[in-house]
């Protein structure tokens, strides 16, 4: 979700000024894309409570993800599960492109960037490492890097309303950081080497999550979205006039 921030952008506060005057762009190529950026960038920081209505968005609930994490080399084949996930920053995102020349079609295109997200969450580990059987719990802090999103919307068959059909996101973490507890012997040497080797490896593991945990994320940024732009009309959404 990132940039996925934007994707509710369309409510009536798009057409205020900070005047409180209502400012309307022209259809003229890149100066109307570059008046609508600015003033869908001028809101972002208004819309966490409007997105609080529906659901909080800053910080978004994520909830539980799971996967496996097998690697030939050092022998080693985990189950995990990430549960509790909290997501932290959706309201830094930035719109950097707006591409509304097929909007007679039907078709406006969005993209957005998100300096940085912060999640954490608690996460439950089965398996082994080498020839150690192993179970681990514990929590972790993960803060990603640049997150970038496309976001694309078709108007519905009314053409009163706009509704997102798809949402695209990409990034990378900058740091994970992974605590275990204690594990399986007294003086949890053990856990220490789990906590070693999956710190270690944790930008591998992101890797593994990466497909199924940003689809989830952009659903449920997607679904939220799409429940407001449902009862906002057209014409309140963009600065132009003749929609």
């Amino acid at each position: 979700m990132v940039g996925l921030y934007i994707s509710l952008l369309f409510l009536p506060l798009i057409l205020t000024s900070s005047d409180g005057k209502v400012t309307l762009c022209s259809r003229s190529g890149h100066q109307s894309e570059h008046c609508i950026r600015n003033g869908l960038n001028a809101i972002i920081s208004s819309l966490v409570k409007k997105w609080k209505e529906k659901g909080s968005i800053d910080p978004l609930l994520v909830g539980s993800v799971e996967t496996d994490y097998f690697n030939e080399a050092s022998s080693s084949d985990i189950s995990l599960v990430l549960k509790d996930v909290v997501v932290s920053g959706l309201s830094s995102t930035v719109l950097r492109q707006v591409k509304w020349k097929n909007l007679e079609e039907g078709k406006l295109e969005l993209m957005c960037k998100t300096d940085w997200l912060s999640g954490t969450g608690s996460y439950w580990s089965d398996g082994y490492v080498s020839t150690f059987p192993v179970q681990s719990h514990g929590i972790f802090n993960i803060t990603l890097g640049e997150l970038t999103s496309l976001v694309i919307l078709h108007l519905d068959r009314s053409g009163k309303h706009l509704k997102i059909r798809e949402l695209k996101l990409d990034t990378m973490p900058s740091t994970i950081d992974i605590q275990t507890g204690r594990q399986l012997d007294g003086n949890n040497a053990l856990g220490e080497t789990l906590n070693m080797f999956l710190n270690e490896n944790s930008f591998e593991l992101f890797e593994l999550l990466k497909p199924k945990l940003l689809p989830y994320f952009s659903a449920k940024i997607k679904d939220m979205s799409n429940s407001i732009l449902l009862v906002t009309p057209t014409q309140s959404i963009l600065p132009i006039p003749n929609v």
